[in-house]
């Protein structure tokens, strides 16, 4: 783990040796849920708000291809037709940035691809009959995202982007089961570059 931890870091100061210009973000996001448990699956719907700041790096003469990195942290909820609960987020993310058409100096569409993980905390489960609660289970979920990203006049950008989960994640594992949880996330965000 200590050599993992020490490889990001020197992953980061490699990186900060290039331009770098520092963003402050903000994310809304509609998510289509699957929630499975045992052979029963349900689908449902949900939102999540989220804000965040990061670095974003451009490399070469041509700065046609980058990387940025971010924290942030949000709110969201799901809702099911047995279960509903609440989420609060705290986010880490890595994105390739490729610059796909540039209209002028300052100004370009953007393609991104990536990994998001973090620290994810599911506090209630609202209206439920079975009784389950799942306060205070803590879950760190890996998703890969990819979108597309307008920058205008160097300090604006507007992102369309979707966030796909690579595992499921275990809600409630309760008298009646495990609820397993899957969250594709489609966001509209904007950006302020420095």
């Amino acid at each position: 783990m200590k050599k993992i931890f020490l490889g990001l870091v020197l992953l980061f100061g490699v990186i900060n040796m290039a331009q770098a210009r520092f963003f402050l973000g903000a994310d809304a996001s509609y998510s289509l849920e699957k929630a499975t448990r045992g052979i029963y699956k349900s689908s449902g719907n949900g939102y999540f708000i989220s804000a965040s700041l990061g670095t974003e790096h451009y490399f070469g003469e041509s700065q046609i291809a980058g990387l940025r990195w971010y924290l942030g942290g949000g709110y969201g909820r799901s809702i099911f037709t047995d279960d509903n609960f609440t989420n609060f987020n705290l986010k880490l993310g890595l994105d390739l940035l490729i610059d796909i058409v540039k209209f002028q100096e300052d100004s370009a569409l953007t393609f991104f691809a990536g990994l998001q993980s973090g620290f994810l905390l599911f506090t209630s489960l609202e209206e439920d009959p079975r009784k389950e609660t799942i306060a205070n289970n803590n879950y760190i979920p890996l998703y890969v995202s990819a979108g597309l990203s307008l920058k205008l006049a160097s300090h604006h950008r507007l992102e369309l982007g979707a966030l796909i989960p690579v595992a499921d994640l275990l809600v409630v594992d309760g008298k009646n089961g495990k609820l397993y949880y899957d969250p594709y996330r489609f966001s509209l965000g904007y950006k302020f570059v420095f």
